[in-house]
């Protein structure tokens, strides 16, 4: 068991403390208490299979943050930032179970660890993507059709305020 803290990624104030095993159990419990999470500092946080349904994430710091399999149901993101500074409004889409984890957001497309807008992707050339990764241009001859039309679709049900 370890002391376990959320910070404020405004002021460095404290949010949320718990003595747990993970800082996963800590936003858990933090979220089961009501917990106002605005503006929380989770750089670099392993929220593997995490329960954050009804979350308040606004304006949180998820740069280099593990949603893998992240129940994010309910969660309020806006003005929440992922990667680069990426805008995350809305609940993204994360694919896992090939050569690379797959997360779809409002605006961008994180494969692996490279994160491009959906028009830059669609226009990638093969050189430009068999430069990204050794096997990178087979894996995407493959899942390139399926990688853009989940984006799309999602970018059309964000359209439509689902």
């Amino acid at each position: 068991m370890a002391l376990f803290e959320i910070k404020s990624k405004y002021d460095g104030s404290l949010i949320f403390t718990l003595e747990c095993g993970s800082l996963r159990l800590c936003l858990e419990a933090a979220v089961k208490s009501g917990a106002d999470l605005t503006g929380a500092d989770l750089t670099g946080a392993d929220l593997t299979r995490a329960n954050l349904t009804g979350a308040n994430l606004t304006g949180a710091n998820l740069y280099c943050t593990n949603l893998t399999g992240a129940n994010l149901t309910g969660a309020d993101l806006t003005r929440a930032k992922y990667g680069e500074g990426i805008p995350l409004e809305h609940a993204p889409l994360i694919l896992q179970g090939t050569k690379y984890q797959i997360l779809i957001m409002d605006t961008h497309i994180k494969i692996g660890c490279k994160m491009h807008s959906h028009a830059e992707w669609e226009s990638f050339s093969d050189k430009q993507i068999s430069e990204m990764d050794s096997g990178a241009l087979a894996w995407w001859s493959e899942w390139k059709g399926v990688v853009l039309s989940l984006s799309l679709g999602h970018q059309q049900r964000i359209a439509k305020g689902e």
